[in-house]
Order: C-alpha cells, then sequence, then structure tokens
C-alpha cells in the first residue's frame, strides 16, 4: 500500500486579508468600549439613585445627623520688645487653650498671656505651642527677635 506524503500548501496572506482582520479587531475593540461606558455610567447613576433613596440612621426615631468636631487650633502670638523687655501676646484660636511658650530652648509653661521677660543682648527665637481641650496642638511659626 502506498501512502502518500502529506503536503502543505503554503500560501501568503495578503495585504486584503490583513486590512479585514484589523478592522474586525478594530470594530469589536470599540463596540466593548461604548458598552462597557455604557454599563459604568449606568452602574453610577443606579448607585447614585440608591444613595438619595437610603433613609438617613435614626436613634429612637430622632434623624441622627453627625456633630462636627471643634476646629484644630492655630498657635500664633505677637511680641512687642522695649529695651531688653520682651512682651508676648498670644493671638492663637481655638477653645480652651493652654499654652507654653519657647524661648530659644527655654519652655515657660502656661504663664497666660501676655507675659513679660527681660531678654538679654543677641538673637533669640520666639514659639508658642498650645493645646485645646480636645488635646489637638498647634506649633506657632517661629519668629526671631533681635535684643541690642
Amino acid at each position: 500500500m502506498r501512502t502518500s506524503k502529506p503536503t502543505s500548501v503554503a500560501r501568503g496572506t495578503s495585504i486584503v486579508e490583513y486590512s479585514i482582520i484589523l478592522a474586525s479587531v478594530l470594530i469589536l475593540l470599540v463596540g466593548s468600549l461604548v458598552i462597557i461606558g455604557h454599563f459604568s455610567t449606568a452602574s453610577l447613576d443606579s448607585v447614585t439613585q440608591a444613595m438619595k433613596a437610603t433613609p438617613a440612621p435614626t436613634v429612637g426615631g430622632v434623624v441622627a445627623t453627625p456633630t462636627p468636631g471643634p476646629a484644630a487650633p492655630v498657635a500664633d502670638f505677637a511680641y512687642s520688645l522695649v529695651g531688653t523687655t520682651l512682651t508676648l501676646t498670644d493671638t492663637s484660636t481655638g477653645v480652651g487653650l493652654s499654652r507654653t511658650w519657647y524661648i530659644g530652648a527655654t519652655g515657660l509653661d502656661d504663664h497666660g498671656s501676655p507675659i513679660s521677660t527681660t531678654l538679654s543682648s543677641g538673637s533669640h527665637e520666639i514659639q508658642v505651642y498650645v493645646t485645646d481641650t480636645a488635646s489637638q496642638s498647634s506649633l506657632s511659626a517661629i519668629q526671631t527677635v533681635l535684643v541690642p
């Protein structure tokens, strides 16, 4: 029995065939993007509608609305220098503030405002650190005082 050798037909793909394949892929890709975009928009709309339809939480039949906490304090101060006497005035904002003054590396615990102290000649860095009743803190910017 005689068997024939399998043969393969080598044939080149024409530019027309490549163009048709490329066009088909592009059509599928664009169609997919349009469908995905439609569903994404539709999904977002349905979530938005669901959120609007959700009733507010209640406690004992009363609508519970969250109460925002106090704003964090903002430390700031003003000073005046007469000769070698420095007077510091706390201009910080916040509720129930306690303060620590810093003159260089030395801290002066809650001495209120205004405070006065005598400085030696030279340059001195001044800061105030404030803490409110909710234990939120703020450190002011450094101000440099030059004593003649």
